[in-house]
């Protein structure tokens, strides 16, 4: 039962800490667009850049948060599964 229990924090927190995750990649995407369009406004090519970079690892955050879900799903699904046949 302890066990249970403990799974069930875990997946808890690892639920937050993903939600976290991609909520961070979101707002770095959009941060990183509003820089692009102002570098672009004010012809400052280091501007757009920085903001082109930001987009690019908010999606990385977004979707390597995405992935790590999908993994977590999978591996629980696995785990009941060898849990029904003990």
């Amino acid at each position: 039962m302890k066990k249970l229990i403990a799974l069930g924090l875990i997946a808890a927190g690892s639920i937050v800490t993903f939600e976290i995750l991609r909520r961070k990649g979101v707002i770095a995407q959009i941060g990183g667009k509003v820089k692009d369009v102002v570098g672009s406004i004010t012809d400052d090519p280091g501007l757009r850049l920085e903001g082109m970079f930001d987009s690019a690892k908010g999606k990385v955050m977004e979707v390597s948060s995405k992935t790590k879900d999908a993994f977590h799903k999978a591996f629980d699904k696995a785990q009941e599964e060898v849990e029904e046949v003990s």
